[in-house]
């Protein structure tokens, strides 16, 4: 840490260096220029940044002093391992986020190979142009850009030379008007190699402490308004570890960390554990909240899956005890207006915020002359991995048909029949009625899944009332259970699966 402070008293060094950064031309296609042109610029840092690669000295337990002298940031995070965002649905967006009153948007896509995997490679120039062009848009929307990079997976953390490379990103970036970094060091493994082994004594936090310590103090002298934030390793939890122990130590207060809650994915996250996580870390947290993010039931289950209920089990407490929070959405970002919608107005006004007229009000705004139809789509779609259960209208009909099923003759009076009846024609009213034809496209492999699905158990139910209640003829069975071999082969998940089990049991029960 001795080196940003040489920078600081000698200016007539840091001026020159400021000047002597090199002018890119982001014109230049070939791979070969683009990495020429790294080289240079690691030549170029590396005569002007801090020399110091030692470890990192203890700080003083001062408090996250910038936190509460910098506005509380709120907004979205483009944060999940899939396939990233579009520009046009990153701009549409940021407009959405400065709509609803918030004012951050931290970008952190896992599959962006220059933000991850090749973090210590500047973009090419088309690539950086889509980039610039978002963070142009975020300016325009008066949002704050914070672009994370995840060196984590191959840097040396001591090594002059990455260390040079991690600034000659920085600097590419800050060319298109950027001045807030976030170093993430999630999902990754928690060992060092043996060179960082030897000079950090395998301590992992600390090797991250003295690098975040080494960026921080060194932007900081050329740009007194650079913030940085850092991802940890150890990123979730309520319980004090050596991890967490060394960051508190170590860590610059003016670095602000990250926090999801309890685990990745929470169905509550409450002012208590904000606080004490806050006095283990010895850092006011930016929350990372993992809601409505969908990846894993891509990459871990294979059964995509829609997460459109509003926010909840959040205490009112929380955003008055943090640095900022920031929502994790779904790979579909129009589809995440919904929930994010909720989100806004809990974090406008936590104390009286009610999720459910939070959630008519997105619906209804939402959806337009098709907000009915998109109400009942949504309806189906509400539970959370954590929930374990059934959407409720759906399983409350379900449970009141099986406690009492009724004559066949007033099967169409129940409100099992009349649900699906609605759910069959769900796909017809929103691909004719929604206003925004990009959120039809998103969702349209779950709507029409679902639709078909109610039209399936609405035949069931209807030849159970025209067989008079008794068991299905071979006819009839087969033809149902043909359909519901092909329902069942589809991947997508609809209603948590709701509508498959009660066909299934139908048709165990009635088949002859």
């Amino acid at each position: 840490m001795a080196a940003p402070n040489r920078l600081s008293r000698d200016q007539k060094h840091t001026d020159a260096c400021t000047s002597a950064q090199p002018r890119r031309r982001w014109s230049l296609r070939s791979g070969m220029i683009i990495l020429l042109t790294t080289v240079l610029s690691v030549v170029t840092i590396a005569a002007c940044a801090p020399a110091n690669n030692h470890p990192a000295t203890p700080v003083a337990a001062s408090g996250n002093s910038s936190a509460s002298k910098t506005p509380f940031l709120s907004g979205v995070i483009e944060g999940f391992y899939g396939p990233s965002w579009s520009v046009t649905d990153t701009e549409q967006m940021l407009s959405f986020i400065h709509q609803h009153g918030m004012n951050a948007f931290l970008y952190a896509p896992k599959y962006d190979p220059y933000e991850r995997a090749h973090w210590n490679l500047l973009y090419p120039a088309r690539a950086f142009a889509s980039l610039r062009k978002i963070i142009t848009a975020a300016n325009a929307d008066d949002v704050t850009f914070i672009y994370s990079i995840s060196p984590g997976l191959s840097i040396t953390y001591s090594s002059p030379t990455d260390r040079h490379l991690l600034l000659a990103k920085i600097a590419q970036l800050q060319t298109a008007s950027t001045q807030d970094f976030m170093l993430s060091f999630d999902d990754i493994g928690e060992g060092l190699n043996a060179t960082d082994n030897r000079v950090y004594h395998g301590n992992l936090a600390r090797a991250q402490a003295s690098l975040a310590n080494y960026v921080y103090q060194y932007e900081r002298a050329r740009d007194p308004n650079f913030r940085l934030f850092i991802a940890q390793t150890v990123y979730y939890g309520t319980t004090d570890n050596a991890y967490w122990k060394s960051m508190k130590r170590y860590l610059l207060p003016q670095i602000t960390p990250i926090w999801t809650g309890a685990w990745v994915l929470n169905n509550q996250i409450t002012a208590k554990q904000v606080q004490q996580v806050e006095k283990d870390m010895g850092h006011r947290v930016l929350i990372w909240d993992n809601y409505p993010v969908n990846d894993f039931t891509y990459v871990v289950a294979k059964r995509p899956e829609l997460f459109l209920g509003p926010l909840v089990g959040r205490s009112p407490r929380i955003p008055s005890e943090v640095a900022g929070y920031l929502l994790n959405p779904m790979y579909q970002a129009r589809a995440s207006e919904i929930p994010l919608w909720t989100a806004a107005d809990y974090l406008r006004d936590p104390a009286h915020y009610q999720p459910n007229v939070a959630w008519t009000q997105a619906l209804k705004a939402i959806g337009g002359p098709a907000w009915r139809a998109l109400t009942a789509f949504a309806r189906a779609n509400t539970s959370y991995y954590y929930d374990n259960i059934k959407p409720p209208q759906l399983e409350s009909a379900i449970t009141t048909f099986w406690r009492s099923p009724g004559q066949p003759a007033s099967v169409k009076t129940t409100s099992l029949y009349q649900l699906l009846q609605q759910l069959s024609s769900v796909d017809q009213q929103l691909r004719a009625g929604l206003p925004d034809q990009a959120l039809y496209k998103e969702i349209s492999p779950w709507t029409s899944e679902l639709s078909a699905q109610a039209q399936v158990a609405v035949q069931a139910l209807s030849d159970w009332q025209t067989d008079d209640g008794h068991a299905l003829t071979d006819g009839q069975w087969k033809t149902l259970q043909n359909k519901m071999t092909t329902l069942s082969q589809d991947t997508r998940v609809v209603a948590s699966n709701g509508i498959l089990s009660f066909l299934q049991t139908f048709l165990h029960r009635y088949g002859r």
